[in-house]
Protein backbone atom coordinates (compact mmCIF):
# COMPACT_ATOMS: atom_id res chain seq x y z
CA UNK A 1 0.00 0.00 0.00
CA UNK A 2 1.12 3.56 -0.79
CA UNK A 3 0.65 6.72 1.53
CA UNK A 4 -2.77 7.44 -0.58
CA UNK A 5 -3.89 3.70 -0.25
CA UNK A 6 -3.42 3.98 3.54
CA UNK A 7 -5.47 7.39 3.60
CA UNK A 8 -8.56 6.10 1.88
CA UNK A 9 -8.46 3.51 4.07
CA UNK A 10 -8.23 4.69 6.99
CA UNK A 11 -11.02 7.82 6.07
CA UNK A 12 -13.06 4.95 5.22
CA UNK A 13 -12.51 2.78 8.81
CA UNK A 14 -14.69 4.22 10.88
CA UNK A 15 -18.13 3.22 8.01
CA UNK A 16 -16.34 0.00 6.79
CA UNK A 17 -16.48 -1.09 10.99
CA UNK A 18 -19.44 0.24 11.28
CA UNK A 19 -21.23 -2.01 8.32
CA UNK A 20 -19.40 -5.12 9.51
CA UNK A 21 -21.00 -4.38 13.17
CA UNK A 22 -24.27 -3.66 11.39
CA UNK A 23 -24.17 -6.54 9.03
CA UNK A 24 -21.83 -9.90 10.31
CA UNK A 25 -22.67 -11.66 7.47
CA UNK A 26 -21.49 -9.20 5.02
CA UNK A 27 -19.31 -11.01 2.25
CA UNK A 28 -16.92 -7.56 2.23
CA UNK A 29 -13.42 -8.74 2.96
CA UNK A 30 -12.57 -8.69 6.46
CA UNK A 31 -9.44 -6.62 6.56
CA UNK A 32 -7.02 -8.11 9.64
CA UNK A 33 -4.56 -5.35 9.71
CA UNK A 34 -1.97 -2.99 7.53
CA UNK A 35 1.56 -4.05 8.80
CA UNK A 36 5.14 -2.33 7.83
CA UNK A 37 7.31 -4.92 6.46
CA UNK A 38 11.14 -3.51 6.58
CA UNK A 39 14.12 -5.50 5.70
CA UNK A 40 18.21 -4.61 5.45
CA UNK A 41 18.98 -3.17 2.21
CA UNK A 42 15.20 -2.97 0.34
CA UNK A 43 12.78 -0.02 1.53
CA UNK A 44 9.72 -0.63 3.85
CA UNK A 45 6.32 -1.85 2.33
CA UNK A 46 3.13 -2.04 3.95
CA UNK A 47 1.03 -4.38 3.26
CA UNK A 48 -2.85 -5.48 3.93
CA UNK A 49 -4.00 -8.88 5.53
CA UNK A 50 -7.94 -9.25 4.69
CA UNK A 51 -9.58 -12.40 4.73
CA UNK A 52 -10.28 -14.79 1.89
CA UNK A 53 -14.03 -15.17 1.40
CA UNK A 54 -13.53 -18.35 -0.76
CA UNK A 55 -10.47 -20.12 1.28
CA UNK A 56 -11.79 -23.37 2.18
CA UNK A 57 -9.65 -24.70 4.62
CA UNK A 58 -7.83 -28.41 4.86
CA UNK A 59 -6.54 -30.57 6.79
CA UNK A 60 -5.15 -27.14 8.40
CA UNK A 61 -3.24 -26.03 6.18
CA UNK A 62 -2.95 -22.21 5.51
CA UNK A 63 -2.77 -20.70 1.89
CA UNK A 64 -1.44 -16.94 1.14
CA UNK A 65 -1.61 -14.89 -1.60
CA UNK A 66 0.23 -11.80 -1.61
CA UNK A 67 -0.81 -9.27 -4.49
CA UNK A 68 0.90 -5.84 -5.20
CA UNK A 69 3.59 -4.56 -6.69
CA UNK A 70 6.11 -1.47 -6.61
CA UNK A 71 6.79 -1.47 -10.32
CA UNK A 72 4.87 0.47 -12.62
CA UNK A 73 2.16 1.11 -9.82
CA UNK A 74 -0.66 4.03 -10.59
CA UNK A 75 -3.32 5.23 -8.16
CA UNK A 76 -5.84 6.73 -9.87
Amino acid sequence: MNVSEQKVLKDALPSYLAHLKKNPKSLIAKIYGIYTVKMEDIREVHILIMGNLFLKVKEKISEFDLKGSIINREVH
